[in-house]
């Protein structure tokens, strides 16, 4: 039976075979023998594997992490339940088995119970999915058995390991191929792979508890002794097969694994396709402008781009402007072409039959007889006799011969140029009846195809290529017989061109000439740069060894994707290898991809990506903060020099429109290259998870109907605009930091002061491309919104710490050979105007808060109170106060202020700081329980762009959340209520804001209001929605009394609900044990104290904003409406006198020593101490 390559069993079988020295057929079939295959399935499935790694396929593993993870979970239950099935009741489980076969297509069954990993982190959840269900059982099984936990816990995890993994994986197997020295020991407990499965299952158990047992006593020990370090810790899993460092350097930094020149290198390979866009539109800039003065008909500049000599002449004589771009861009494709043609294309042997003909040979090569004829002349081919058409030698048998792409591209030099059809770009592209019409004739008449197939040809042409084959369609799937079909003198015929809507747009096709060439030559540059970079580090070898990854297919891969040909290019990577960080970082790059195609990852990326391009690129407020932000961010660089930043502004302008020049865009290519612009980490994040949810091509949403694609056109513009609004910024900062070190390094040429500036800046700004693996890998899942934002800002605010230093200290100096001290006092001056610059942009916020608190009488401990009283988001914020504290017309008592928080950056490293640095100056002043709130504050204010849920997981959470599992009526449309809500473009909700403050001064007869009452009591100042409001500057009132019910009202529900822990104790039909239920009263006690204590510090702070008794019953009750709170009115006096009174023995539990309760028996004398103790603490 075939096995799929996809599946865990045969991935483990190919990495065993690939780690086999000196491999011979005897080794290969006796590992494969243990792993239950048999060579000739092994040979298949790696043929299709190899095949598809060539072809990147490979990358695309069947289904989801999700449904992987599910599959193995599934896989182990199944395992379980097959197993003892088969002695319970053989007949029945035998008809389950066949049943599931028959319903199941066989490949489909295995690559979804046995799925291949997507990498280490997806083997750990993997292997802990298919671990649950059979440890479950395991350990129910063994709970009552009277033996010591820790045998419980080993035969449980050593039961659960054996129905997770295949026979070969046990422990013991695993040690002995390791360690075979344990052989005489150990090998009774060896699993044979000839024995019966029974025999294999109780073997697996047994030696897999014993390891388990064994391996926890060590850990133990060693955790006993001290002697477990992270560096012990990595050589276990070393020794494991898990490259710890390898794994933190490709996941964990923005180097990717590759090394400071590695990454330099890697960059500009990835960017090298936008680089050669932005280059060919300032080339056909140029060209429109002069044609367009000429009036130079559209097919005579197409043929004049491709080398026609007639067209040429034409332009020469009528339209001279033209001719000069034309003769002007020409070379830029005809440099490439050399390129590929010396340094990519490689000459091969090519074995031919005794009778073989030059037209048999050319037709291999799908290229024409006459070609091999014309490269014989120049003693390429030294075999052709050019007479006969025959082998001159029939005895040599082999010929030297080019590559189909050197022939392509030296008989074409000086004229190439790629053909483009609408089939590729255009989903809704499909020709008209006359040109399918034309296409029969000519499949029939001239091809000699009966009507039914041409019929057949033509539905496949138009309707089953898929667009990543229609590519390389002629250089690579057409066969011999079909070539001849569709291809006329090595061409594509004109009927099957227009079939396919050829385009005949000059421009679009120097455009995509270019793309493509360009793409190929950067390929091969970065292979061979990657090369000379890993082999002078020392992370790229010759030979194989231990631990190393093999680099050819890597680079074989590459090449063939960007040329769109398999066989015949120089491959630098050709016998590398290379440790696996190194490998892998090649191999990925800076981006990760999971779930592609998988319709309801694509469906939630859709609705993650919605609500968070509303609240980013369509959200004008947010365009206005992008823009402030980043003066404090170039501030924090020292770059915040004016005299770089028009020109920047010019020249981002400028790209937006058709009136620049190709000197002009290949400046901007170069800035593309170094990864300097297009980097905004939250244009290019949306652009990442929007590219997988919304695919182009027919299947794709976003290009099905004239709307979504006029959305998707708006959706662009906008981005561009957003991502333009960094773009100055980050020019800005680049051209000001070379001027900077220009002056101070000038031993530097231009290259490497470029490649060292560029470094510089995308350490010390902001950048997409540096943010590291495990962070994108969080856009895939149900958490986090803005994730990509604030890592950045905390890498780059060390970058610029760690280079300031460097800079001062005479490090930059050291690491780049300079010992000139002219130099050297250069670089400390850069470094100390980017510390006064680091200053500034730290504590300017807090002297601004400082200044404004002191001109309107505001104490240090009014701050301290207003913040403690602010909404949660608020807190700890730089503010700058724009009044005293007063009461507005409503009669609320407030402040009004500017948040400097949603301005400033660097706000997220501020904020748990501040409470840090107050938590250390102020702590004898906190109570215990403000102390543990202050510190969770803290790791949630870090932790929570990372662990929180998404906008639109929070919305559907909030639609479901204690409602019925069946979706009600009710759900539905709550849940329509709260996606909508959280897909509101920010832009949107500024407007209804602005109507709602509108509508609020109508109602109020007051049109001149400068503060109304929103719709849930609260003061609206006119600064939230004005026009500095709407460029991002808000300014807000913080309503001190309306924020004391909002605030007390959850403490005192928590306070009066403290008791909870007993009343479940209490409520426990299977009884209590008097010292559980003590414990439990004890509990509730402590943690109403613990939240007496939190009510006491929020009153304390109300109290010190002049919120008197009088001031909190208006606010507890609403001014009456809500009713009379007298004991909460009660509590908060006791409480705020310091006296604690402890709960009583609730009557529900006392009821439940009586017949029909539960019939515990409570144990009065102990528990009316506790409440004595408790009594006597006081709240503090």
């Amino acid at each position: 039976m075939a096995i799929s390559p996809y599946t865990g069993r045969f991935q483990s079988a190919y990495e065993a075979v690939k780690n086999i020295e000196d491999p011979t057929e005897e080794k290969i079939k006796s590992l494969l023998d243990e792993r239950n295959l048999t060579l000739d399935e092994f040979r298949e499935a790696s043929k299709e594997y190899e095949e598809d790694i060539a072809s990147g396929k490979a990358r695309d593993l069947p289904g989801t992490v999700a449904t992987r993870l599910l599959g193995s979970a599934l896989d182990s239950a199944g395992e379980v339940a097959e197993f003892v099935g088969q002695y319970v009741a053989p007949e029945t489980t035998s008809r389950i088995k066949q049943e599931v076969q028959k319903r199941i297509p066989e490949r489909r069954r295995q690559e979804f119970f046995d799925p291949a990993s997507g990498g280490l982190i997806e083997d750990f959840a993997q292997f802990g999915a298919s671990l649950l269900v059979p440890g479950k059982l395991a350990a129910k099984a063994t709970r009552f058995l009277p033996a010591p936990r820790l045998v419980k816990d080993s035969f449980s995890f050593g039961t659960a390991q054996t129905f997770a993994s295949r026979p070969e994986e046990n422990s013991v197997n695993f040690l002995l191929e390791e360690f075979p020295q344990l052989e005489p020991y150990l090998a009774q407990l060896k699993v044979n792979p000839n024995d019966t499965d029974l025999q294999q299952k109780i073997d697996g158990i047994i030696g897999n508890a014993l390891a388990a047992g064994a391996f926890t006593t060590a850990f133990k020990g060693v955790l006993a002794t001290g002697k477990l370090t992270g560096k012990g810790i990595s050589k276990i899993l070393q020794k494991m097969g898990v490259d710890v460092n390898g794994v933190i350097k490709t996941n964990l930094t923005s180097r990717f694994g590759l090394g400071d020149k590695g990454l330099a290198a890697l960059l500009k390979r990835q960017f090298g396709g936008k680089k050669a866009v932005e280059e060919a539109r300032g080339g056909i800039d140029d060209l429109q402008r002069a044609a367009k003065r000429e009036k130079v008909d559209s097919n005579t500049l197409n043929e004049a781009i491709a080398g026609n000599k007639q067209a040429l002449s034409l332009l020469e004589t009528q339209s001279p402007r033209t001719f000069e771009v034309v003769k002007r861009l020409r070379p830029n494709l005809d440099y490439m072409s050399r390129y590929v043609r010396d340094n990519i294309a490689m000459a091969k042997t090519m074995r031919v039959r005794k009778n073989d003909t030059v037209e048999d040979i050319a037709e291999e090569l799908g290229v024409e007889p006459e070609d091999i004829l014309k490269l014989n002349k120049t003693n390429i081919i030294q075999t052709v006799d050019d007479l006969n058409l025959k082998i001159a030698d029939p005895s040599t048998r082999e010929i030297v011969i080019p590559s189909s792409l050197q022939i392509i591209i030296g008989k074409n030099l000086g004229a190439y140029v790629n053909r483009s059809f609408k089939i590729h770009d255009d989903p809704d592209f499909f020709p008209d009846i006359s040109v399918r019409e034309t296409a029969r004739n000519y499949l029939i008449k001239d091809k000699g195809l009966t009507p039914a197939d041409a019929e057949d040809t033509i539905k496949w042409l138009t309707e089953g290529m898929k667009k990543s084959k229609v590519l390389d369609f002629f250089d690579n799937a057409i066969r011999p017989r079909t070539s001849k079909i569709l291809l006329e003198k090595g061409k594509i015929a004109p009927e099957i061109r227009a079939l396919w809507g050829e385009v005949k747009d000059p421009y679009q096709n120097y455009a995509k000439t270019y793309e493509k060439l360009s793409r190929l030559v950067t390929e091969h540059k970065f292979l061979r740069e990657i090369r000379d970079i890993g082999i002078k580090e020392g992370r790229i070898k010759q030979g194989y060894s231990d631990g190393l990854k093999s680099l050819e297919e890597l680079g074989d891969a590459a090449l063939g994707i960007s040329s769109g040909v398999r066989s015949g290019l120089d491959n630098p990577l050709k016998g590398l290898f290379a440790d696996n960080a190194f490998a892998k970082g090649i191999k990925d790059g800076t981006e990760v991809m999971w779930g592609k195609d998988n319709p309801l990852m694509s469906s939630f990326l859709k609705l993650k990506t919605f609500s968070q391009a509303g609240q980013t690129i369509f959200s004008i407020p947010t365009h206005g903060r992008n823009i402030m932000g980043n003066m404090f961010i170039m501030m924090a660089n020292g770059t915040l020099n004016p005299a770089k930043g028009y020109s920047a502004m010019k020249d981002t302008i400028k790209r937006f429109s058709s009136g620049s020049s190709e000197e002009f865009r290949k400046r901007m290519g170069e800035y593309i290259e170094l990864g300097i612009i297009d980097s905004s980490t939250s244009a290019q994040a949306l652009r990442a998870v929007a590219g997988q949810a919304f695919k182009s091509g027919p299947q794709g949403i976003a290009d099905k109907t004239a709307v979504t694609r006029g959305i998707k056109k708006l959706s662009d513009q906008v981005t561009r605009v957003y991502e333009a609004e960094d773009n100055v910024f980050k020019i800005w900062n680049f051209e000001n930091l070379k001027a900077q070190y220009r002056k101070a390094l000038p031993q530097l040429n231009d290259e490497q002061l470029k490649q060292f500036v560029a470094e510089r800046s995308r350490d010390m700004m902001p950048n997409y491309a540096m943010i590291p693996k495990l962070i994108k890998t969080l856009r895939y899942t149900p958490f986090s919104n803005f994730v990509a934002f604030p890592s950045e800002i905390a890498r780059g605010a060390k970058n610029i710490i760690k280079n300031t230093w460097k800079d001062i200290s005479g490090q930059t100096a050291k690491d780049l050979g300079i010992t000139d001290a002219n130099s050297i006092a250069a670089l400390r001056a850069i470094g100390m105007q980017r510390l006064g610059g680091l200053t500034v942009a730290a504590l300017m916020g807090d002297y601004a808060a400082e200044y404004t608190a002191e001109a309107f009488g505001i104490t240090k401990e009014q701050r301290a109170a207003l913040d403690k009283a602010g909404a949660s988001w608020n807190r700890g914020t730089a503010k700058i106060y724009l009044s005293e504290v007063n009461k507005d017309k409503n009669g609320n008592l407030g402040v009004d202020y500017l948040n400097l928080g949603p301005v400033d950056p660097y706000s997220y490293l501020k904020v748990p700081t501040r409470k840090l640095i107050s938590l250390i100056e102020s702590g004898s002043e906190y109570n215990e329980a403000e102390m543990k709130d202050i510190s969770a504050e803290i790791a949630m204010n870090i932790l929570s762009p990372f662990v929180s849920p998404s906008m639109i997981t929070e919305a559907i959470i909030k639609s479901t959340k204690n409602q019925p599992l069946t979706p009600t009526d009710q759900v539905i449309m709550n849940t329509i209520k709260n996606v909508g809500g959280a897909l509101t473009p920010g832009t949107v909700r500024f407007i209804l804001k602005r109507m709602e403050f509108e509508q609020q001064k109508d109602i109020s007869n007051d049109p001149d209001g400068e503060i109304v009452l929103n719709r849930y009591g609260y003061s609206m100042p006119k600064g939230e929605v004005d026009l500095l409001a709407l460029l991002g500057l808000k300014r807000g009132r913080q309503d001190i009394t309306n924020s004391f019910r909002n605030n007390l009202s959850p403490m005192l529900k928590a306070f009066e609900r403290a008791d909870y822990e007993f009343l479940k104790a209490t409520g426990d039909y299977r009884g209590a044990e008097p010292d559980k239920l003590i414990t439990a009263f004890e509990n509730s006690q402590e943690l109403r104290r613990k939240q007496a204590q939190r009510i006491k510090s929020m009153l304390d702070a109300y109290y010190t904003l002049g919120v008197d008794e009088i001031e909190m019953n208006r606010a507890l009750t609403k001014d009456g409406i809500l009713g009379a709170k007298g004991q909460d009115l009660t509590n908060i006096m006791q409480i705020l006198n310091n006296v604690f009174v402890p709960a009583s023995i609730p009557p529900i539990a006392q009821k439940q020593q009586l017949p029909g309760g539960t019939g515990v028996q409570l144990p009065f004398n102990e528990l009316l101490a506790i409440m004595n103790k408790y009594s006597t603490m006081g709240v503090e």
